[in-house]
């Protein structure tokens, strides 16, 4: 038998089976019940960034319940890293001491961001003339705008050829294409150094400089 915790009165009755020479006897005393110890955890949650956290009532753990004593939902809110818990809501809670544990929640960033190529497409460039590349924009759903680079390191790249068949007339042809290679080599730096200032025998060179 299961007493609610708080102070429960027995009783005992004593009931003689020998009515003549005994007296029926009733005696009370007070049973102390104390509180159960109630440990209610929020889960821990991960959660893509840029959505929504959606947080419902029932991503936590319940360890200490006594008997038939349930928790059917919680109150869980995000604050910063945390998921807290609070306000337990189920059958026989009143017989228990509910300490509230926070979860805690891991921010992740798996999507990559959107990369948009600035200038027109496709994009041309005159013979002979240089080509001056447009640039492109990144935007990310955590962090927001994030820095390209468009140069290419040093190295070789495919180039493939793309067809274009306004009149539907390929299909006339065996077309056989074939990949060129881009070669980017690397940069010969430029080093501009002017003729120091004389300078008198005996001083160091670099003093005078």
């Amino acid at each position: 038998m299961l007493f609610r915790s708080g102070t429960n009165t027995l009783t005992a009755v004593f009931t003689p089976a020998d009515t003549t020479n005994y007296f029926n006897v009733t005696n009370t005393v007070s049973l102390v019940v104390n509180p159960a110890a109630l440990t209610i955890t929020a889960n821990s949650r991960t959660n893509e960034c840029g959505q929504t956290l959606v947080l419902n009532g029932t991503n936590f753990t319940a360890s200490g319940l006594a008997g038939t004593d349930s928790v059917t939902s919680v109150t869980l809110t995000n604050v910063g890293s945390s998921v807290l818990v609070s306000s337990a809501v189920g059958s026989g809670l009143a017989n228990d001491s509910i300490t509230y544990v926070a979860g805690v929640l891991t921010t992740v960033d798996t999507t990559p961001p959107v990369i948009t190529v600035l200038g027109s497409n496709p994009l041309t460039n005159t013979y002979n003339n240089p080509f001056v590349d447009p640039g492109a924009t990144a935007l990310d759903a955590c962090v927001g705008s994030v820095p390209v680079i468009t140069n290419s390191p040093v190295g070789t790249y495919a180039i493939m050829p793309a067809l274009v068949d306004a009149s539907s007339r390929l299909a006339n042809y065996n077309v056989t294409t074939n990949n060129g290679t881009l070669t980017v080599l690397a940069a010969t730096p430029v080093v501009v150094w002017t003729n120091p200032a004389s300078i008198i025998y005996g001083v160091c060179w670099g003093q005078a400089s």
